[in-house]
């Protein structure tokens, strides 16, 4: 495979991403309808159904973070590195949430990133502890995202217990 290819993977899961959460209204309309209610009225007789739309409404964010990070690529030394680990938040933040099947597609673009642009993970993890502060404006979208990934995490457990 060449970088070419490893752009079109990343553009692929960009676009899975921004559309996941326009099948979900579709899906939940058309649960919706099947019941004889509405959309709204769907959304407020379940609670559950109100996290789950939460949870993939961050799907858009998190392919913009990845489309950032991907056209600052060659910009400087530290760039891939960057790349990484904003993967690498990201996968957390998916997991956090319980989206498995998003989890493992960003996996899997870490995955062929690796291969393809031959940077080892411990050169992406040297970058991130060479200046903590400068870290903090570059990764501050990947943190917003962990940060709404615990609220909702923190939410399902709510619900689960059921109080």
């Amino acid at each position: 495979m060449t970088r070419k290819n490893l752009s079109r993977i990343v553009h692929f899961v960009i676009i899975l991403l921004v559309i996941a959460p326009i099948l979900y209204v579709a899906l939940l309309t058309f649960q919706g309808n099947a019941q004889g209610l509405g959309l709204l009225e769907n959304l407020t007789t379940n609670v559950s159904t109100v996290i789950s739309l939460m949870s993939v409404c961050i799907l858009p964010f998190a392919g913009f973070l990845i489309k950032s990070k991907w056209d600052q690529i060659d910009q400087t030394q530290d760039s891939l590195g960057q790349f990484y680990i904003s993967l690498l938040l990201i996968l957390i933040g998916f997991l956090l949430i319980g989206n498995t099947g998003m989890a493992i597609l960003i996996f899997i673009l870490i995955a062929f990133s690796v291969v393809i642009l031959k940077v080892r993970l411990g050169d992406a993890f040297q970058v991130l502890f060479k200046s903590p502060k400068h870290n903090i404006s570059h990764f501050a979208g990947e943190m917003a995202m962990l940060l709404i990934a615990v609220f909702i995490r923190f939410a399902i457990w709510r619900i689960s217990t059921g109080s």
